[in-house]
């Protein structure tokens, strides 16, 4: 059974799924029908370097560079939809030595044009599986602290001397995907 996390809860992926190598990163939600417009909520990773900035551009995951330098990310592609969420594959052996977090967020595209923000979207998820036996390790389901908000990290994936770990976050924040990428230090 799955670990459910709160904000701000972690948990030691390591010890909850031993020799863990391969995992899947999901990021799920719904959209509330009834807001008339379309959603297109894209999903984007920061391979943040020891002074929480990327290590360079290339670390910069998203729709148009959906693989790390080291091989180690692969972003699955965006769901135009704004339903069913995205999934990112990540080879925990391969992630470069100089990586010491990943950030997973989540930002609604053209939301201050559109009028949408996180209390519009339901049930939003990120949920971590082990991709032998597809067994799902931990879930954080986002609560509505984010409601008025138009980009969220949802949670972040770190080594903790040999142990990963995984940190939900549920941080919401005003403006876009130009605005993570100023707060984590890709050139744009």
């Amino acid at each position: 059974m799955a670990i459910s996390l709160l904000k701000g809860g972690s948990v030691s992926l390591s010890k909850a799924s031993p020799n863990l190598k391969n995992i899947q990163v999901i990021l799920g939600w719904e959209t509330n029908k009834n807001s008339g417009a379309d959603f297109d909520l894209d999903v984007s990773l920061f391979l943040l370097g020891q002074g929480g900035k990327v290590i360079n551009d290339d670390h910069f995951i998203f729709y148009n560079n959906r693989n790390s330098p080291c091989g180690a990310v692969v972003h699955q592609g965006d769901n135009r939809t704004g339903t069913e969420g995205e999934e990112i594959l990540i080879n925990l052996e391969k992630i470069s030595s100089k990586v010491s977090k990943v950030v997973f967020s989540v930002s609604i595209h053209e939301a201050k044009e559109r009028n949408q923000n996180f209390g519009q979207i339901n049930n939003a998820y990120i949920s971590i599986v082990n991709q032998e036996g597809n067994k799902e390790i931990a879930r954080y389901e986002l609560n509505k602290d984010a409601s008025e908000h138009t980009r969220v990290n949802f949670g972040e994936l770190y080594k903790e001397k040999s142990s990963w770990e995984f940190k939900a976050i549920g941080e919401g924040f005003e403006g876009g995907l130009f605005d993570f990428c100023k707060q984590y230090g890709v050139s744009v």
